[in-house]
């Protein structure tokens, strides 16, 4: 089922008219629910993506926020959720001032990056971190460097 929802997202990302589909399989999560609340808290960041309404497009993020905030709070360790969150403040305007966390949680997936191995991930997820990563321009070239090492040792 997590394998069916982090491609779900990695699809909705790309088109929002898959969002429906993500929301529904991770509509009902709560935080015990671990990575899969994370994933919650990233269709909800999609759901702003998505709403033409400004007081809708706030809620959604604050409340996208807030979820995050209470995933990693029970798993700080939790690439995958790091990875979710940053996604999602790399992409959310710096003057709504909810990208406090991007530096936090590119740090924790540098050391944990050793890690990667643990959550079992498919290649093709991986692949649209590593995607992710390198196209973002918060990263350094160093750092990237690292991840991608990492994420080629879990390959063999």
């Amino acid at each position: 089922m997590l394998d069916l929802v982090r491609q779900l997202y990695k699809e909705a990302t790309a088109d929002l008219e898959e969002l429906d589909d993500l929301w529904e399989k991770v509509k009902d999560y709560q935080k015990e629910a671990g990575v899969r609340f994370a994933y919650k808290a990233a269709a909800k960041a999609l759901q702003a993506k998505d709403s033409w309404i400004p007081h809708k497009k706030w809620s959604y993020i604050k409340e996208a926020m807030a979820m995050f905030r209470e995933a990693i709070e029970t798993e700080p360790e939790n690439i995958e959720m790091r990875f979710l969150r940053f996604t999602v403040q790399h992409n959310t305007p710096e003057f709504l001032e909810l990208s406090d966390e991007l530096d936090e949680d590119l740090e924790c997936i540098r050391k944990q990056i050793h890690r990667f191995a643990d959550i079992k991930l498919e290649d093709k997820h991986i692949a649209f971190m590593l995607e992710f990563l390198e196209e973002s321009i918060r990263i350094s070239e160093e750092v990237l460097d690292q991840i991608r090492t990492r994420l080629t040792q879990n390959d063999t």
